[in-house]
């Protein structure tokens, strides 16, 4: 395991902790969202290392995301998962009112982090 792979598990951890507790202050909230957008560098990047590793051209998280799929490291039946989950991290930067950052925590609870957990299982998977 490279040491970027246990810095990601180490990641994922934490940010299924701060989803497993209350979220009630602001603090609270920039955790959840701060925890997601490291976890999702992270994984991408880690994919990233898959992708050169495997002499495939790919770079940067959409095209890299697109070639794990492609070569059966994520499922397919993931990709649309995989897309909201992309344009949440761009959104991550730029939420600021209140209606907006609940909603992307309520995602990041309920949907994001069930994804990135089954990236992280496939890649300990993947040769």
């Amino acid at each position: 395991m490279s040491e970027r792979e246990a810095s990601l598990r180490k990641a994922v951890g934490s940010l299924r902790e701060y989803v497993e507790e209350p979220i009630v202050t602001k603090r609270d909230v920039a955790g959840v969202i701060q925890g997601f957008e490291l976890a999702v560098e992270l994984l991408w990047k880690c994919l990233q290392d898959r992708v050169i590793q495997a002499g495939l051209p790919e770079r940067g998280p959409k095209p890299v995301v697109r070639a794990a799929i492609r070569a059966g490291w994520l499922p397919e039946s993931q990709e649309e998962a995989w897309r909201e989950l992309l344009v949440d991290r761009t959104l991550a930067n730029d939420a600021h009112s209140p209606e907006c950052t609940a909603a992307l925590v309520e995602r990041i609870q309920h949907r994001h982090l069930g994804t990135i957990e089954r990236a992280v299982q496939s890649l300990r998977e993947v040769p």
